[in-house]
């Protein structure tokens, strides 16, 4: 076996190394962009929207839902689902809504950010609850 039959050789398998990796990366383009759509994420035209999730423990967590117009406040556990707050004031719906276009703006921008988002919506509406029992 010569030189130039070792260089052929480890061209060969170069190039077939770049075409699995490049097939790899294709697959998983198409699996972020096509498949990871779920019937649970928000398309915009739901009757009842999951604003936000706050884990607390091992699993328990706040869920902060919209529904008609109302946002919810849940408390979820493997036991129960637990009703916390309804919150339906006008200027609360707002703020969340603000906070939940700032969102949707830096996901686009920071998909690294999201949970550490998510925790800004529970955190603003907890803000705008303790607000709301002081009046």
């Amino acid at each position: 076996m010569g030189t130039g039959d070792l260089v052929v050789s480890f061209f060969k398998m170069l190039f077939a190394l770049l075409l699995v990796l490049s097939i790899l990366v294709g697959l998983l383009y198409f699996f972020r962009r096509f498949l990871s759509q779920s019937p649970f994420t928000d398309q915009g035209n739901s009757l009842i929207n999951i604003v936000a999730t706050r884990y607390l423990g091992p699993k328990n967590s706040l869920a902060l839902v919209e529904v008609l117009g109302r946002a919810v406040l849940l408390g979820v556990s493997p036991e129960r689902i637990s009703l916390l707050v309804v919150i339906s004031e006008r200027e609360a719906l707002e703020k969340i809504s603000q906070v939940q276009k700032m969102v949707r703006r830096e996901r686009r921008l920071s998909p690294a950010a999201n949970p550490f988002l998510m925790g800004h919506i529970v955190r603003a509406t907890w803000d705008l609850l303790k607000g709301m029992k002081k009046k």
